[in-house]
Parts: structure tokens; sequence; C-alpha cells
């Protein structure tokens, strides 16, 4: 027998150990693999969490648990795993059944900073991908940020309205939260985060 569509999942499938579901297709070829998926939805990278969450990957089952928890897409979440990769490598890993959950504590911690200083910003700037990674840059300072301080800072200069509006990039965000950060010191106590 030759798998002639699903291969990657068959292997997944088989490196842990889990049974193989398929459909014999008498006589199939490649033009019948064309005809089969130009009507099959392509998948989300929150199917193959699915998938593989269902399969009993505790990664997985880890990561989906986090996605609705906080109510965030994969695509924001992975950078707090993989933060030297590019989107499209950290989506390779999710794809390919590799994804591991490793450093979940501090992954955990940005996330419920995020959630917390989302009240400060416009609805679900929170669930952004950039402001996600903004946040997780401004964690990784290590003595130079003080959380305290941003928490103290984003209460005193709230004032019932949003004060972290929607960007396009991460630096656009580390600059509204450097701004807020530093507000009303001197130069000398202001501290960068770019």
């Amino acid at each position: 027998m030759e798998v002639i569509d699903g291969q990657h999942r068959v292997q997944a499938a088989k490196d842990m150990a889990r049974p193989v579901f398929y459909v014999v297709v008498e006589d199939a070829d490649i033009e019948t693999v064309r005809l089969l998926n130009a009507n099959a939805k392509a998948w989300l990278p929150a199917d193959f969490v699915n998938s593989y969450a269902d399969l009993g990957n505790k990664d997985y089952i880890t990561l989906r648990t986090l996605m609705n928890d906080y109510e965030m897409a994969v695509s924001t979440i992975l950078p707090l795993f993989y933060p030297s990769l590019r989107h499209s490598e950290q989506l390779d890993h999710v794809r390919g059944g590799t994804f591991k959950a490793t450093n979940l504590e501090l992954a955990t911690t940005i996330l419920n900073m995020v959630v917390k200083w989302g009240k400060y910003a416009e609805k679900n700037v929170y669930k952004d991908r950039s402001f996600v990674t903004a946040v997780f840059k401004m964690a990784g300072m290590g003595d130079r940020f003080d959380v305290d301080r941003m928490d103290t800072k984003l209460r005193e200069t709230h004032q019932g309205q949003p004060i972290i509006l929607r960007g396009n990039t991460v630096q656009d965000y580390l600059r509204q939260l450097e701004e807020i950060y530093n507000h009303g010191l001197h130069n000398e106590n202001r501290v960068r985060f770019f």
C-alpha cells in the first residue's frame, strides 16, 4: 500500500505509536489527490494543534490549553516558545508535530502580564502577536525592567480611556509602553525598550 496524501500525518501518528486511520481508494493517483484536496479546506494552525493534542501529545495539549485559557490564536502564543525563529519557522514546528512547550512558566507569566495590561489598551490589543512579543521583550530586559513600576505607571496614567493604542509592529508597542513606563521621569531615570 502507498500513501499518496497525508504522509506527514501518518508519520506523526507512527512516531507517537498511535493508530493510523485511512481510506483505500483503488487506482488513485496524484490527480485523484488534487481533486480531493481541491474541495478540502486547508488546515489552520489551530487544526494542527487540536489534531496532535487529540492524539495525546502533551506539548500540544499544553498549547491548546493556553490558547483556550487566554483566548488567543496559536500564532500569538508561539513567539513565547520560539522567540528566535521567524513566524513561518514557528508554524513549521506546529504543523510538523515538533512543537515543545519549553519555558512554560515564563510563557504563562508573560501571558498574565499581557492580559492585565490589556485592560489599559484598545479592544483586543492584548491578543495582538506584536503586543505579546513586545511584552516578552520587555520582560527579557532583566533588572532594567520593573513589572511593578509598569503596573503603577499604567494605573496612574489611565484616565478611563485606552492608553495603549493598536500598533502595527512590535516597535510600535515598545514605543508606547516605554513612554508610559517613563512618564514623569527625568532623563537619567528613563529606560529605553528598543
